[in-house]
């Protein structure tokens, strides 16, 4: 559709929209628009340079139809070596590159899409002299040392994962290769503390159930099979779910927070509780102060509420209609997590182990201890009391200074955001890079550094319990492993915590 609104064939080129191309890539496909074949058959008409890989289509708008005229007239090695920009580094498949050509001159953009470091990636860009880099949060430009060879501007650059750079053509002169020189790093080699104590929480995914009232409950269970266990039972009546936390040493502050269900009682240690507080997460969230009800030791929390379904949610999960029917199913019923939040710690006795895609496993009990404002290892923050924190957190340091050491300072590691403060003074934001220079900011003697990072909710949501500790992808059924329970088990469920890294590398 796009093809048939704005394309158009110009000689040898294909116009699209304000854009001209000298090669049209057609891939492996069975059928072709009508539009589109017209101008493909004016285009090699023309002498139009095609490169077809796969198989060629055989139909026109479905129909089966004489193609014969598509074919290939250039390989894939002929685009590749007439590409305005050639790049060539290790891991090469995990680069996207971009080129236009504007008034401005040639635009280049090239990212990153892999996990791994790159170093001194070598881009060749035909027809100009120099290059400048884009910054793309200031939009301010720099001089890329390079040197011209056989018509082409040759330079290198170095990308950490999901880095990208933006390139304009220059007139200036180019810097000497031997001006680029790698930056020496700052060490922050240091003990660190947190600047300021973070909110932290605790996700309840695990209950005892009772069907009387509260007078006898079932073994503790996972939320994910009580809700199935409900649905396929088509159950229709009172339900009490406890959830038990241990207490070590009362936090300075414990809110419980629910999403709302409709006329739930609560109680925490036999007395009653209102969800009335402010909201948490989202406006689902209700919160209430629990900490006078706490004791050391086990504490105990229910959720009494009537249980029911209309007749329609069950033929939508069971009745085997489309997908689309599915996509707007709603619950009359939903139970969820409960959560803890407040100023406390966890104890974590059991065993974490390191695993795929900076993620790491945990077999063991939680518990609830007082914040320690003592030394904090920021490596992974999961390790250090904080497995299921979703926010910011800020850790500081000292850094001691002098005229000619390092300036560049390097935040390597797991997390969304990290704001870089010098003595009180917001230096940088690292969003789409790893690094700053706070050469304008650090004074002779030692500097106060404050790095505060930032995180998703990962690892308070989930997932914690599939077999891939860190999947590629998530839906619905990543959470509710809807219909897989079978006498108490089930196939997807994984008994254990998973979390990903959250934290950054405190050394060169």
């Amino acid at each position: 559709t796009m093809m048939a609104r704005m394309a158009s064939v110009e000689g040898n080129k294909i116009r699209v929209g304000l854009c001209s191309y000298d090669y049209v890539v057609i891939p492996d496909f069975d059928t072709i628009d009508a539009n589109t074949a017209e101008l493909v058959k004016t285009f090699l008409a023309n002498g139009g340079k095609v490169w077809c890989y796969g198989n060629i289509p055989t139909r026109i708008d479905g129909r089966t139809a004489d193609t014969s005229f598509i074919k290939s007239t250039v390989t894939f090695e002929e685009i590749k070596a007439a590409a305005d920009s050639i790049l060539k580094a290790d891991d090469q498949d995990s680069f996207r590159q971009m080129v236009r050509n504007t008034e401005d001159g040639k635009l280049v953009y090239i990212v990153n899409l892999g996990g791994k470091d790159v170093k001194d990636a070598e881009i060749s860009v035909a027809g100009v002299t120099g290059m400048e880099e884009i910054d793309l949060n200031t939009l301010e430009t720099k001089p890329v040392p390079g040197t011209v060879k056989d018509g082409r501007f040759v330079f290198s650059a170095d990308f950490v994962p999901a880095a990208s750079h933006l390139y304009v053509e220059s007139t200036a002169a180019a810097l000497s290769v031997a001006d680029k020189t790698a930056p020496a790093e700052i060490v922050l080699d240091k003990p660190f503390t947190f600047a300021e104590m973070p909110e932290n929480q605790l996700t309840l995914d695990h209950f005892a159930v009772s069907f009387d009232g509260g007078k006898t409950f079932t073994e503790q269970r996972p939320l994910e099979r009580i809700r199935d266990n409900l649905l396929r039972a088509k159950y229709h009546g009172s339900v009490t779910l406890k959830a038990v936390f241990t207490v070590d040493e009362i936090p300075a502050d414990l809110t419980l927070c629910t999403e709302t269900t409709k006329g739930a009682v609560y109680t925490v240690n036999g007395t009653p509780v209102l969800m009335n507080g402010a909201w948490w997460l989202d406006r689902s969230f209700r919160t209430a102060d629990i900490k006078p009800l706490v004791k050391v030791g086990e504490n105990e929390i229910t959720m009494t509420f009537d249980y029911w379904q209309r007749d329609y949610v069950y033929y939508v999960l069971y009745g085997g209609v489309s997908e689309s029917l599915r996509n707007c199913l709603d619950f009359d019923t939903e139970i969820e997590c409960m959560y803890l939040k407040g100023h406390f710690a966890l104890n974590t006795p059991g065993t974490f182990n390191d695993d795929v895609r900076s993620s790491c496993t945990y077999v063991g009990p939680f518990s609830v201890t007082a914040q320690k404002s003592d030394v904090i290892n920021p490596n992974n923050i999961v390790r250090e009391g904080y497995p299921f924190f979703a926010g910011s957190v800020s850790v500081k340091t000292a850094y001691t200074y002098k005229a000619g050491d390092p300036t560049m300072l390097f935040v390597r590691g797991r997390y969304a955001t990290c704001k870089v403060s010098v003595n009180g003074k917001d230096a940088a934001m690292l969003m789409f890079t790893d690094r700053c220079d706070l050469k304008d900011f650090l004074c002779e003697g030692e500097n106060e550094i404050t790095l505060t990072l930032t995180n998703s909710n990962r690892n308070l949501l989930g997932p914690h319990h599939g077999h891939d500790p860190e999947p590629y992808g998530v839906g619905p059924g990543t959470f509710s492993m809807e219909n897989q329970w079978h006498d108490g088990e089930c196939g997807a469920y994984v008994d254990r915590y998973a979390f990903v890294r959250f934290g950054f590398d405190t050394a060169k």
